[in-house]
């Protein structure tokens, strides 16, 4: 069990491994689950692998679902780990926030890779040049219905997430134990409400600071991995990421072959990639 009395978020964790922790941080619709594939690797190289569950994604969680109060989290379950500093890996909305918490707490993270979301401080460069990202993104104006909107995706044993994960990652057939993870996590309502609303508080009054961290300078060293197939977020908004966010160095990887669930879909080849960046020769 992982607990900080400073916020109201205990839960179980998976953990491989001894050594310099790697907290991985899932996406939406996802689950911790989404790891399984790599945290085995991180082991082996040495390292910790941790993989808890987002706020919000356990019944009972404190549903305040804004990127800066995620941000706090991770800061708090590095330091219920004991350690002083840790690498981030993030996927989707763990990505982002991965990015938010290296720029709320420079002195608490070592590296960092994200998968499949740039940074969002060249996100309007990118938008101008591929307007089509916005019909890509058109399942997000669906996350402003609230519970109706919910309803909608949970309808046919969350047939509507399944169909999320199937579009973004085209000719690619999700594992059934991720995806059953998956669905186990959000069937919920309450969670799949806390979830969706991640979308809603960046519109709220005083959603600024979240969208301040999220464009913020990430002075960690930081790897971000793209599936050129992804049919969720343009593998093109990658090339605009401004390197002057990134003063400690950024390097963008785009894969072939595979889509949006890269880490799943060719887990030997984003692993090695993933290994190699946090555990560099010296």
């Amino acid at each position: 069990m992982l607990e900080h009395r400073a916020l109201p978020i205990a839960r179980p964790l998976t953990r491989h491994g001894d050594g310099p922790v790697a907290l991985c941080l899932h996406g939406f619709p996802d689950s911790p689950a989404t790891w399984s594939r790599l945290l085995p690797a991180l082991a082996k190289a040495g390292l910790c692998g941790v993989a808890p569950a987002l706020r919000g994604y356990r019944p009972g969680d404190d549903p305040d679902m804004r990127v800066t109060t995620l941000a706090r989290d991770v800061v708090a379950w590095i330091d219920a780990l004991g350690v002083e500093r840790a690498h981030l890996v993030g996927h989707d909305w763990g990505a982002a926030i991965a990015y938010a918490a290296a720029t709320l707490a420079p002195h608490r993270i070592d590296r960092v890779v994200t998968l499949a979301v740039p940074h969002l401080a060249g996100l309007g460069r990118g938008l101008r040049r591929h307007p089509g990202q916005l019909w890509r993104s058109r399942y997000m104006v669906g996350m402003l219905g609230g519970r109706l909107n919910d309803a909608r995706l949970a309808a046919d044993d969350l047939a509507g997430l399944e169909t999320l994960w199937r579009r973004w990652s085209p000719g690619w057939t999700p594992p059934p134990d991720v995806l059953a993870a998956m669905k186990d996590a959000l069937r919920p309502p309450d969670v799949l409400h806390a979830a969706t609303d991640l979308y809603r508080s960046m519109i709220r009054p005083g959603c600024g600071a979240s969208w301040r961290l999220l464009r913020g300078v990430v002075r960690a060293p930081t790897l971000a991995l793209t599936g050129a197939q992804d049919g969720c977020i343009d593998t093109r908004l990658f090339d605009h990421m401004d390197p002057a966010c990134f003063p400690a160095g950024l390097e963008v990887a785009r894969l072939d072959g595979v889509g949006h669930f890269l880490h799943l879909e060719d887990p030997d080849r984003v692993n090695a990639r993933v290994l190699a960046w946090l555990t560099p020769p010296g």
